[in-house]
């Protein structure tokens, strides 16, 4: 009878071992990925809930150097800002996992500048990036940032997978609420030059209205071009030559307040894009 019970209180410490360390990170933990995603093995639920109240998640991707909706592609190089962000009415802290994969299930781009209490743990070659702790909520909110630089080009589509587990501190698997799994779609830009009239296929302008600068951003041109701006009447204020991909500050603060154009010419075509100096 000891002895069964020796054996019994083993077992419970264990089971507590394998369902309460998941605080700091499923993969951490050696759980592996727990996404829902094809490389996946299930979801936080398989281990956690009976938690009170939905728990949601949206994930969102920004270009970092212009803070511009990645719009359903990402440039080769390039680094964006990830932001996971959800709600549990009832729960206060959480947790998550997300993956970045490209076709045949492998990783795609590398994550950076993980936030405080966060990182980044590899399993089978994917990068997971999971909590290191339970995370606190932010303006009343789930909310965690960290950076994905882009695969190199020829990548083709990458799909992100993500989920929040919604905990209430106790470091065990009661009392949590799973989200379910979200995924986003990026396609791989593949524009060399302008071959077209949507502008936004080709740069992005910010801020937009401008008061002393404005910035221009590039999107993937391989070849010399020029930045034209005109006054609504077509009158060039400003012309530039330019090359490459980084972003171009343009003083504009000598301007009056109204509405300008700016153009981006490449090899005969023409992408303009209206703004506004105050």
């Amino acid at each position: 009878m000891k002895r069964s019970m020796i054996l019994y209180s083993v077992f419970a410490v264990g089971l507590y071992l394998a369902l309460g360390s998941n605080s700091a990170g499923p993969a951490n933990a050696g759980n592996g990925n727990r996404t829902g995603s094809a490389v996946a093995i299930g979801t936080c639920g398989n281990c956690h809930g009976g938690g009170s109240g939905t728990t949601t998640l949206t994930i969102s991707l920004k270009e970092k150097s212009s803070g511009t909706d990645a719009n359903g592609k990402y440039t080769p190089g390039a680094t964006y800002t990830v932001s996971l962000a959800g709600n549990n009415g009832s729960l206060a802290k959480f947790g998550f996992q997300f993956t970045a994969m490209k076709s045949g299930n492998q990783q795609a781009g590398t994550f950076a500048n993980m936030a405080s209490g966060t990182h980044a743990k590899t399993i089978n070659g994917i990068s997971i990036a999971e909590q290191q702790q339970s995370l606190a909520k932010t303006n009343g909110a789930f909310l965690t940032t960290f950076d994905w630089v882009a695969p190199a080009a020829g990548t083709g589509k990458v799909t992100f997978n993500g989920i929040f587990n919604a905990v209430d501190g106790n470091n065990q698997s009661t009392g949590d609420a799973v989200s379910l799994p979200a995924s986003l779609e990026l396609n791989e830009s593949t524009t060399t030059g302008i071959t077209e009239v949507n502008a936004q296929e080709h740069f992005t302008l910010y801020p937009n209205p401008a008061t002393d600068m404005l910035h221009v951003k590039p999107a993937n041109l391989s070849n010399a071009y020029s930045i034209i701006i005109t006054d609504v009447t077509g009158k060039t204020i400003t012309s530039i030559s330019a090359s490459g991909n980084n972003a171009i500050s343009i003083p504009v603060q000598h301007l009056s307040a109204g509405r300008y154009l700016l153009q981006l010419q490449q090899n005969g075509h023409t992408a303009t894009q209206q703004w506004i100096k105050l």
